[in-house]
């Protein structure tokens, strides 16, 4: 029951990472190819990018909730994570109610989504862990130490699709857009997937096992 806990852990901290660094560094050009028009100034955009960025990141926070959620349901316990969401949720409305009194104005909702779900994850971490008799956070860490360091390859392409010669493919119609933000996601997520290999994280084995899959299923039959 621990290893599984952490194994899906680390399995979703592993998939949502990349997808973090694309959101964060593809933000302008996301919100200028899908709202930039008509009323919806390049001043908007900019205000918006920073929105999502900052919301992007609580990513693996609320993305880790519903794995740690079922951890203690799996153990027949639904108080426990309940009373500690309720807990996080009180913070979350306090801390809008401090930070929109400071400079930070409107940005004080991302951000306090972002600790919220920042500390709802380590509360949950911690109760589930006493609970069971401890979980193996250090490997939890090390995948997230690999996943920040293989996803130096997402930001660099990112970076360069976004400011780039190829900055103008994600302008114009929508269709366009969509369809050059999907292509852009999926350069990152091989490349994010090739370096992870190289450094040997055990969950690119999961990527690995389903292309074989595929692959196996697509060959002809004889």
């Amino acid at each position: 029951y621990r290893d599984q806990v952490c194994r899906s852990m680390r399995q979703v901290i592993y998939l949502t990472t990349p997808t973090l660094i694309f959101i964060a560094v593809m933000a302008p050009t996301i919100v200028a190819g899908l709202y930039q028009q008509g009323h919806f100034t390049a001043a908007d955009t900019q205000i918006t990018a920073l929105f999502v960025r900052l919301f992007s990141l609580g990513l693996i926070g609320w993305c880790l909730h519903p794995v740690l959620m079922r951890a203690f349901f799996a153990i027949h316990d639904s108080l426990t994570p309940i009373l500690i969401s309720t807990g996080t949720t009180v913070l979350f409305v306090a801390l809008i109610l401090v930070l929109r009194e400071t400079a930070l104005g409107y940005c004080a909702l991302p951000i306090a989504g972002s600790i919220a779900a920042c500390c709802l994850i380590i509360f949950l971490g911690v109760a589930i862990s006493k609970r069971v008799g401890g979980l193996d956070f250090r490997s939890v860490g090390v995948t997230l130490g690999k996943s920040l360091i293989a996803s130096i390859g997402v930001a660099l392409i990112a970076s360069i699709l976004s400011f780039g010669a190829f900055a103008h493919y994600f302008s114009g119609s929508k269709a366009r857009v969509l369809t050059s933000l999907g292509l852009g996601f999926f350069l990152c997520a091989w490349a994010y997937f090739l370096i992870s290999v190289k450094l040997k994280m055990p969950e690119s084995d999961t990527l690995t096992r389903a292309m074989v899959r595929v692959k196996s299923k697509l060959r002809p039959t004889a």
